[in-house]
């Protein structure tokens, strides 16, 4: 049932990646490759929140700030986090938040201070849950 979900996921993910503007590339100062995904980076959370079962952290990489998402994970400001690659959602509204981010980059995984605080998941769009 989990491979069916996963496959599932990534199928919806990748149609909405041709057929959707909002998944066009990040600005080039992003760290975003020509494939749409983003690049894997690192930095120390200045900013956390809780919502819809999603964690938005803002990480300082030391010469940017980025919006990261991914499913709910134990986080706090201070803690030093890796981002695996996934995909940026450039002129986001989170719903939840009542907040537009210029981009946020959804992500299946995030190390917090060396350790993962969950599995690795793909990543999905906001509103689809196992």
């Amino acid at each position: 049932m989990k491979h069916l979900f996963l496959l599932g996921c990534l199928a919806f993910t990748a149609r909405l990646a041709v057929a959707d503007p909002v998944f066009a590339p990040p600005p080039p100062s992003s760290p975003a490759p020509a494939g749409g995904e983003f690049a894997s980076f690192s930095g120390k959370v200045v900013e956390t929140t809780n919502t819809a079962g999603y964690t938005y952290v803002l990480v300082d990489t030391g010469g940017k700030k980025l919006w990261v998402a991914a499913a709910k994970f134990a986080v706090q400001p201070g803690d030093t986090v890796a981002v695996a690659a996934g995909i940026p959602m450039v002129n986001y509204h989170s719903q939840s938040m009542n907040r537009d981010f210029d981009v946020v980059y959804f992500t299946g995984g995030v190390v917090v201070n060396g350790v993962n605080p969950q599995a690795a998941r793909p990543p999905c769009l906001p509103g689809i849950r196992p």
